[in-house]
């Protein structure tokens, strides 16, 4: 994991939830039966494309923290540079 300094990126920023694509990979390792927001791998890759939500500031990055996503990624849209990493965490 990696951590960065969002005020540092000059690139777009998305907010989506990586629950559908953890229902894909568990789709893929276990079968259908295990997943938990999808009953099919193309309905996981519909819901997740229609979640991806356009985030300005670290305000709506927190703001989305506080919805039903139930595991929130941050999608950014370009190079991440050096200064912008705070840290790495194995």
């Amino acid at each position: 994991m990696v951590v960065v300094d969002v005020e540092k990126l000059t690139t777009q920023l998305y907010i989506a939830d990586m629950g559908h694509v953890s229902d894909l990979i568990d789709y893929h390792h276990v079968g259908p039966h295990i997943m938990m927001q999808s009953d099919t791998p193309e309905e996981a890759i519909e819901q997740y494309q229609e979640n991806i939500t356009k985030v300005e500031t670290p305000a709506d990055i927190a703001a989305s923290l506080q919805t039903d996503i139930s595991h929130t990624e941050l999608i950014i849209d370009g190079n991440v540079p050096p200064a912008a990493i705070v840290s790495a965490v194995e």
